[in-house]
């Protein structure tokens, strides 16, 4: 369970509560627009769905895998995850687990579940990007590859005809991601508390 004391523990529950509003958000939006809590469209069986979460995991490896290629092999990526462990500091497991698991299910549930069936692809996948608009250029990087990250997480919801698929994409990525960024911090001083 994540530490919640000081400031940081104040942000980490800011960021519990942003995530919520925004499930909300996607339930709210699915339902007006009449498809029920979340769109799925009828007849997908458990298998479809458990086929959709592994197809997305699998997509995440290969991406990690991309993101890990790149931190040894450009500037650009290095300064990237330099920036963001400074950001996010020693995170323990239970606060990687905790970002992980809210940003992937809020956001996808937001972004593919609510507004793609809404919206199409093409704008979700760039509001998305938008979305992840970093304080600095340093973070333009970031932008670009969630501009990517919106066509790819858009088309397995569209292929799969589940949420899972994006859902386990998106998690995968964020707590692979997270958590060496995680041990990378250890060695740093850490931010106020």
């Amino acid at each position: 369970m994540p530490r919640y004391s000081g400031r940081r523990g104040r942000v980490f529950i800011q960021i519990g509560i942003a995530y919520a509003v925004l499930l909300f958000a996607a339930l709210a939006w699915s339902m007006a627009r009449g498809d029920g809590p979340l769109p799925t469209p009828a007849g997908v069986s458990f298998m479809r769905h458990l086929a959709g979460a592994a197809m997305g995991l699998a997509a995440g490896l290969v991406v990690v895998t991309g993101d890990w290629l790149s931190v040894r092999l450009f500037t650009w990526a290095r300064r990237l995850e330099e920036e963001f462990t400074k950001i996010l500091g020693p995170l323990s497991a239970g606060q990687v687990i905790f970002l992980a698991v809210t940003s992937s299910v809020a956001e996808e549930a937001f972004f593919r579940g609510a507004m793609q069936p809404t919206l199409g692809l093409t704008l979700t996948a760039l509001v998305f990007g938008l979305a992840h608009l970093g304080p600095t250029r340093i973070y333009l990087p970031w932008t670009l590859m969630a501009i990517g990250m919106g066509f790819l997480l858009g088309w397995l919801y569209t292929w799969t005809s589940t949420l899972l698929a994006p859902i386990a994409c998106h998690l995968a990525i964020n707590t692979i991601n997270l958590a060496r960024i995680a041990l990378s911090a250890r060695g740093s001083p850490a931010p106020d508390s």
